[in-house]
């Protein structure tokens, strides 16, 4: 089957004029015009290689009032086509799908994306785009890489004739990547029609971890708005608690049925975070919170003695919980003790699990405690960082908007500690 031709399907250097020619109608300039816009000489606007400098890309994208991100994307992507080409070779779409399925059992992210691309290439109609495009979002999210997951599942949404579970599948992908970047009302929103559309019909066990799955993930929003809306904070830890219940309910009745589980992890994360809304309801003291979180996370003394899994990754939520208790009603040392020991171990388990949104939520409350002890006591104290602190600190500002800011903040105020 021929494969679809496509803007990355164009040479590099005519992609970059084709830019340029765009950018000079959609501002109805002349040739001269736009060439003095792009800072170049009429005849030289597109270089010869077709690989432009920076400074041409912001200009173009000025003009163009496109995001310098994108128009970097259209120059310089052109990757992919070889990578489907490469991929389609000898395949049948079937081929491709299985292959996928493998990719995606064992975790090959990379992998699953490259197959994932090819798929949509010769797809014959949206319902395969969909699919597709469901596991393109499975590799990015898998990568950490939800802004992309995000983009890719709306592609799917917006094909037309998808099967309901192809629709399902790309609502719990959007939920997830909301979720990750903390677009908390809409996170809440699409876990509430994932609920709402699994509400009828068979119970089979894969409805009923999606069901699950949008209860924790509704929960978790109101969890993380009794800070981001404190006038109705209790309303959302009441909300929160609802939620956090039924899905603790519903993991631990599918644990159940199969020991071992994910889902015996999930329930052990949801139990965490209702006693971090216990405490915002009053139904136990801050202390006694710190003191419950700091006895659960006590069993995991060294993580690399545990096996790498969701059970060992629920021990780090436990203490992303812990320091939401702590912020809120904790203050002076005990506040910076109890922040300390949260934060390390959450990064300690972060790092063993490779859970970027893990790494985020650290490194976000480590900042936020070490501003805490700024204005506290008067002085800001050094922050040191790693190789490997520092590779972690750069791939969380790649993958969370929200974190770019601190991200930025820590790498100008931190030292980088070399190796001798």
């Amino acid at each position: 089957m021929a494969i679809r031709k496509t803007w990355m399907s164009v040479p590099p250097r005519d992609r970059l004029r084709r830019l340029v020619d765009l950018a000079r109608v959609y501002r109805r300039w002349s040739r001269q015009q736009v060439a003095e816009a792009l800072g170049r000489e009429a005849s030289k606007v597109v270089p010869e290689s077709g690989n432009p400098k920076l400074d041409l890309v912001m200009a173009l994208s000025e003009a163009m009032d496109w995001d310098p991100g994108h128009v970097a994307q259209c120059v310089w992507h052109g990757h992919e086509s070889a990578d489907v080409s490469a991929m389609i070779a000898g395949r049948t779409l079937d081929e491709l799908e299985m292959e996928a399925t493998m990719a995606e059992r064992s975790g090959q992210w990379p992998r699953l994306g490259r197959l994932a691309r090819a798929m949509r290439s010769i797809a014959p109609d949206g319902a395969m785009r969909a699919m597709a495009s469901h596991l393109r979002a499975t590799a990015c999210a898998g990568d950490g890489r939800y802004t992309d997951a995000l983009r890719h599942a709306q592609a799917g949404m917006r094909e037309r004739d998808a099967p309901a579970r192809t629709q399902l599948l790309l609502m719990r992908d959007l939920a997830v990547a909301h979720d990750a970047l903390g677009h908390l009302i809409e996170s809440g929103a699409v876990a509430t029609q994932i609920i709402s559309a699994t509400s009828a019909g068979p119970q089979l066990h894969e409805i009923r971890e999606w069901q699950a799955l949008a209860f924790w993930i509704r929960g978790n929003a109101s969890r993380r708005r009794i800070d981001t809306d404190t006038a109705r904070g209790r309303q959302h830890a009441a909300d929160a608690s609802a939620d956090l219940h039924a899905a603790m309910s519903a993991y631990q009745a599918i644990a159940a049925e199969i020991p071992g589980a994910p889902a015996e992890a999930m329930a052990h994360r949801c139990a965490g975070a209702l006693v971090e809304c216990g405490s915002a309801l009053g139904d136990l003291t801050p202390a006694d919170g710190v003191l419950r979180i700091e006895q659960a996370i006590g069993a995991v003394v060294d993580v690399d003695d545990y096996p790498v899994g969701e059970w060992l990754e629920s021990h780090g939520w436990w203490a992303v919980f812990g320091c939401a208790i702590a912020l809120r009603g904790l203050s002076g040392a005990p506040l910076q003790r109890a922040m300390a020991v949260f934060t390390n171990k959450a990064a300690e388990v972060a790092e063993r699990v490779d859970s970027w949104t893990l790494r985020e939520r650290a490194f976000s409350l480590e900042h936020l405690r070490r501003e805490r002890a700024s204005d506290e006591a008067g002085i800001e104290h050094e922050w040191l960082l790693d190789r490997d602190e520092l590779r972690m600190i750069a791939g969380a500002v790649g993958r969370f908007p929200c974190f770019r800011d601190i991200g930025m903040d820590i790498l100008g105020a931190a030292r980088i500690m070399e190796p001798s």
